[in-house]
């Protein structure tokens, strides 16, 4: 009887152990499933993410900068002495440390990515300088604008607009600004500051004597019906 009673609970333990098993396993099955099958917002379906993949998507990648191809070395103008400003009569009241330069005359044949070099006379420095801007109006002047160099430091902006007779220029740096005025063959650089002290705030800025236009005018009353 007690040799029945053991064989019995034997086999009650089997039974149950056996459907423990066989639960586990279910468990363990649906997991694995809904892992690597169910749809999410990360991973598509039948698709396991990859550690790499992962990483790589994360990363924003910056868009390189516009490449031009190989561009001739311009230059912005050459220092000339006094004695060579033949073509340019020096301006009247012009700051004593101004200096005449020679205009290249190619400002026309410099194209976006053109490495420019600039020189300022009255600091003895030359600055590279790369075209990142060119703009035209419709009066027929050309307006560029350039950047500092990858290596250069020290420059800041160089803005030149020219027509078939006229030049202006304007030159910023960490030292000071620069301004030049010219034809399309010289003109004369001068420094920002000294042309600030040389100019006389006390007069009016105006060409002709103002008047007023409705000096004259009769004055008419309101009617009054």
């Amino acid at each position: 009887m007690s040799s029945e009673n053991r064989n019995r609970r034997s086999s009650k333990f089997q039974g149950l152990a056996h459907w423990f098993g066989l639960a586990v396993a279910i468990v363990l099955i649906g997991s694995f499933g809904t892992y690597y099958f169910w749809p999410n917002g990360d991973t598509p379906v039948g698709e396991s993410l990859e550690p790499d993949k992962q990483l790589d998507d994360s990363v924003t990648k910056e868009t390189p900068e516009q490449q031009f191809p190989p561009r001739k070395l311009r230059q912005a103008w050459y220092k000339t002495s006094g004695k060579d400003a033949k073509l340019i009569e020096r301006p009247q009241d012009l700051p004593g440390d101004s200096s005449y330069v020679t205009l290249t005359g190619e400002y026309d044949q410099w194209l976006l990515g053109t490495p420019v070099e600039i020189a300022i006379p009255q600091i003895g420095k030359r600055y590279r300088s790369v075209v990142d801007r060119i703009a035209p109006d419709e009066f027929g002047n050309v307006t560029i604008h350039a950047k500092p160099d990858a290596d250069e430091e020290e420059f800041l902006r160089l803005i030149l607009t020219f027509n078939s007779a006229q030049t202006l220029a304007y030159v910023s740096t960490t030292s000071g600004s620069y301004e030049l005025t010219g034809t399309e063959t010289g003109g004369w650089i001068t420094s920002t500051s000294s042309l600030q002290k040389k100019r006389d705030y006390s007069l009016k800025d105006v060409l002709e004597t103002q008047r007023d236009r409705h000096a004259n005018t009769k004055y008419v009353p309101p009617r009054e019906d």
